[in-house]
């Protein structure tokens, strides 16, 4: 049961990375550091959409954007860190104590 709560918690923290990069891409093409069309890019940028798109727009439903600015991602990550400490909180220490 410990491996699986590791698993997901380790879940957890790859979304957690691949929502903070995708922001972290975003960012750099917007204020036009990295060339949004090179091949590269774009594959990231493809990879990152496919990846936290369904968590992300399953938020904007609930939360639009505030002029303009889309808070989606931060709200995710409170979810998800959240999350990770709540199982982290009631799970490991019942584990520690029956070894």
């Amino acid at each position: 049961m410990l491996s699986v709560i590791a698993l997901i918690l380790m879940i957890l923290d790859l979304m957690s990375y691949l929502i903070i990069g995708a922001v972290i891409l975003r960012w750099l093409i917007v204020f036009g550091i990295v060339n949004g069309y090179n091949t590269v890019v774009s594959a990231l940028m493809t990879m990152f959409d496919r990846l936290t798109d369904p968590l992300l727009n399953f938020i904007r439903r609930w939360i639009p954007t505030i002029e303009g600015l889309d808070i989606s991602p931060a709200i995710a990550l409170i979810g998800l860190w959240f999350i990770s400490n709540l199982i982290e909180e009631y799970t490991y220490p019942a584990a520690m104590a029956l070894r």
